[in-house]
């Protein structure tokens, strides 16, 4: 009886259990073998991929207009305004990492005023173009242009925009109240004029 219950319980040391998983966790676990189809589904009912018809357009049936045409429109569209993506090498004093930081800093301050989505995306939009068009900006500005950007996005976007002296406030003395207010014409300027020169 003594043996019998010292083979079972090397058995049992020898058998794969949590503890020795949580112990060694790059151990593979070996899987049983399986029959090549042990339940017998019969898979001939169900459509072939390459049966099955592709859409041309992911947008739905719309019943205003024709939805390759809308979608072939905003193709177009998104490559006219497409924006450039190395536009950060034109500031050699910042870093690509400190537009990372000023987004997630632009991001904490909509949701502490219960900003829109589209707030936050008009602002990192205008944020954009406006470094795209300028050269050697100082990591001292980012945070005046990031700041001035959401504001413009705010007052575009929300039905209740924050004060200005609330922008003016999260930056903790950073940026004062009449340096967004001058930084938001910067931009806004900057903004419509290349917009013009789009458009031709």
């Amino acid at each position: 009886m003594a043996k019998i219950e010292m083979s079972r319980k090397k058995q049992y040391e020898n058998q794969l259990s949590w503890n020795n998983i949580n112990k060694d966790p790059h151990m593979l676990i070996p899987t049983p073998d399986k029959d090549d189809d042990p339940v017998g589904v019969d898979y001939s009912h169900f459509i072939h991929l390459n049966v099955a018809s592709t859409r041309s357009s992911p947008l739905p049936i719309l019943g205003w207009a024709n939805r390759d045409d809308v979608w072939k429109n905003m193709i177009n569209k998104e490559e006219t305004y497409v924006r450039d993506k190395l536009y950060m090498q034109r500031h050699p004093l910042l870093q690509p990492k400190m537009r990372t930081i000023l987004l997630d800093w632009l991001m904490e301050v909509c949701e502490v005023y219960k900003l829109h989505r589209e707030t936050f995306y008009l602002a990192q939009d205008f944020f954009d173009r406006f470094m795209a068009t300028q050269q050697n900006v100082v990591k001292t500005l980012l945070q005046l242009i990031g700041i001035s950007s959401l504001f413009i996005a705010a007052k575009l976007e929300e039905i209740y925009p924050p004060k200005l002296h609330q922008f003016a406030y999260v930056t903790d003395g950073a940026c004062t109240e009449d340096e967004i207010l001058s930084m938001e014409l910067i931009i806004m300027k900057v903004i419509f004029q290349s917009n013009r020169k789009e458009r031709r």
